[in-house]
């Protein structure tokens, strides 16, 4: 399991994405002005290709709310029916 914790300054959407490649889940805790974020789970068939996209948009200091939002659109992080996988990360 590889995870990856944020500031707000670092970015203004997500406070920490753990990616489950034995689950294939990405569990995605977003940023709340309150503090602790609520997690969500998501299924995604390629959690090593969607590391190496976290990983290149980190590196471009790009951003990593618009990465997670445009793979949820797109099909990539699809909503996991279980919440047990979000307990597990």
């Amino acid at each position: 399991m590889k995870i990856y914790q944020f500031t707000k300054e670092e970015s203004s959407a997500i406070q920490r994405l753990a990616l489950d490649d034995a689950l294939s889940v990405a569990t995605v805790t977003f940023q709340r002005a309150k503090g602790v974020g609520k997690a969500y789970a998501y299924e995604c068939s390629d959690i090593g290709a969607f590391q190496a996209l976290v990983e290149s948009t980190l590196q471009r200091k790009e951003s990593v709310g618009k990465l997670v939002n445009q793979a949820m659109r797109d099909g990539t992080l699809q909503e996991a029916v279980s919440s047990e996988a979000c307990a597990a990360s």
